[in-house]
């Protein structure tokens, strides 16, 4: 899924807050009832704040942020990736599920 809302957008995709564009969480709720996903069993793989954030309210447990740092905020536990290519990173993710 991608967001077409935001701020520089023109006519009605010009809402920097919609429902749909992160941090808000809801292109990951629509993404779990097509795909029957439960949420609180998933984990997100970002490279901004902003992706932590959403998988935060969308109910998820765990995140992993390309070159970011290490925090845990409401249960929400927030692992860095040191970047792209972080296999060994990538599949701790995978293997946290």
């Amino acid at each position: 899924l991608a967001c077409a809302y935001h701020e520089a957008g023109r006519g009605p995709l010009a809402i920097a807050e919609h429902p749909m564009r992160k941090p808000n969480p809801g292109m990951l709720v629509e993404a779990a009832g097509r795909l029957r996903l439960d949420l609180s069993r998933s984990l997100i793989v970002g490279d901004k704040p902003a992706d932590m954030d959403a998988g935060r309210r969308a109910g998820l447990s765990q995140g992993w942020l390309v070159d970011g740092e290490a925090s845990d905020h409401s249960g929400f536990r927030v692992s860095p990736l040191r970047d792209g290519n972080d296999l060994d990173g990538l599949l701790a993710a995978i293997e946290a599920l």
